[in-house]
């Protein structure tokens, strides 16, 4: 990823105006001049990423029950969003969909290069949400050089970047409240690597160099 200087992320989407985490916020985000859209990753018990923040859908679906204990299809497929316009909970292929789509029709209009934020929830297991991940991705473009100009890889623990992705060469963005911390996840995952990672934390998101 090309730094180029303050970028505008649309945090779960444009979530001021549209429900969180569904496409509708996502494409509202990037209308209104997002060059970034931050999303949640979840695994459902048909081994199905989803895209949610909180784990129970209490707060956004009005169902009290834990997303990643239920299957896509049909229990969390059949959710809506309490908020109008009442939007259903996306596969995250099927925001990779959308995204391929937006991407390309923003890259001909305005020349911006679109990404996509990855916040990889903790309760996911490592090795089997990289294994959907990599499918999802190459469902919908196999060119993997294509999503390494995309993807920033948002981890909260160093499990979550396994070295198989080492050869995709994603951006990796550390995610934390604590610096020491950040600090130690980026000497795990990317102490080999020539390039840098960001690290992120609740007041800041800054670029450190391999020699911080």
């Amino acid at each position: 990823m090309v730094y180029r200087g303050i970028l505008v992320a649309g945090h779960r989407g444009y979530k001021e105006k549209y429900p969180e985490n569904t496409i509708k916020s996502y494409d509202a985000a990037v209308d209104a001049g997002a060059d970034v859209v931050e999303l949640d990753l979840h695994i459902s018990t048909d081994k199905k990423i989803f895209l949610a923040h909180d784990t129970n859908a209490l707060r956004v679906f009005g169902k009290d029950f834990e997303l990643p204990e239920q299957k896509y299809d049909p229990t969390i497929k059949q959710l809506r969003t309490l908020r109008e316009p009442h939007l259903p909970v996306p596969l995250f292929v099927e925001m990779l969909e959308w995204f391929q789509k937006k991407s390309e029709e923003v890259a001909n209009e305005s020349k911006r290069n679109l990404q996509i934020m990855l916040d990889i929830k903790r309760d996911n297991d490592p090795k089997l949400l990289i294994e959907l991940l990599l499918k999802d991705l190459q469902s919908v473009n196999p060119d993997m050089k294509w999503w390494k100009e995309k993807l920033v890889f948002g981890i909260w623990e160093p499990e979550f970047y396994l070295p198989e992705l080492n050869k995709y060469e994603f951006d990796v963005g550390i995610i934390s409240f604590d610096f020491k911390k950040a600090k130690y996840i980026y000497d795990d995952v990317v102490n080999n690597r020539d390039d840098r990672c960001l690290v992120m934390d609740s007041q800041q998101a800054s670029r450190v160099p391999k020699s911080c």
